[in-house]
């Protein structure tokens, strides 16, 4: 007879609290890590403000997440596992992961690429002129652009992407891999 927990039953199994603090807070920081580093290999080949290079980032933040909410799941092997909880585990990997590329954000507008939003705003003018609008509509468009590129501004919609992102991640996670009765 095997005295390992996860040869059990799930009902024999433990109903003690998740633990998931410690390993959440490491997977926030790694996500954090990893997304600073790929921010600062797209600024060094500029490729910054190309599209493609915000869904890289998003997703290889949802995949950190989801590997995160993973772990989690793999280290409390032997209770049940709510749906909830892994969901709560994986929103505080994004808590984490938030509260770092917030702060970077600052960091990389304000001394490393100081013309960030003035690219920014470049790229959205070439893109709407190659869209073939009219010099009056880009005016506009850039008019209320401009209104909504405050770095502060900008933070708050990354926080609501990255809560919304992760929710998604969070959830396929939790569904994935939780252990209820």
């Amino acid at each position: 007879m095997s005295t390992n927990n996860t040869d059990q039953p799930i009902s024999l199994r433990e109903k003690g609290e998740l633990n998931f603090k410690d390993t959440a807070i490491k997977f926030g920081i790694i996500t954090g890590l990893v997304s600073i580093i790929l921010s600062l290999v797209f600024y060094f080949i500029n490729v910054e403000y190309d599209s493609w290079s915000r869904y890289v980032s998003i997703l290889i933040s949802m995949i950190l997440v989801f590997i995160g909410v993973k772990n989690i799941a793999a280290e409390n092997a032997n209770k049940l596992i709510s749906f909830g909880s892994l969901f709560k585990a994986g929103m505080l990997i994004t808590l984490i992961l938030a509260i770092i590329s917030i702060v970077y954000f600052f960091i990389y507008t304000n001394f490393i690429n100081t013309d960030f939003m003035d690219g920014l705003m470049q790229v959205q003018k070439e893109q709407m002129a190659d869209k073939g609008l009219s010099e009056e509509k880009i005016e506009t468009a850039m008019e209320m652009a401009q209104k909504f590129s405050s770095p502060i501004f900008m933070t708050i919609t990354s926080f609501i992407t990255f809560i919304v992102i992760s929710e998604i991640s969070s959830a396929i996670g939790a569904a994935i891999y939780k252990k209820e009765k």
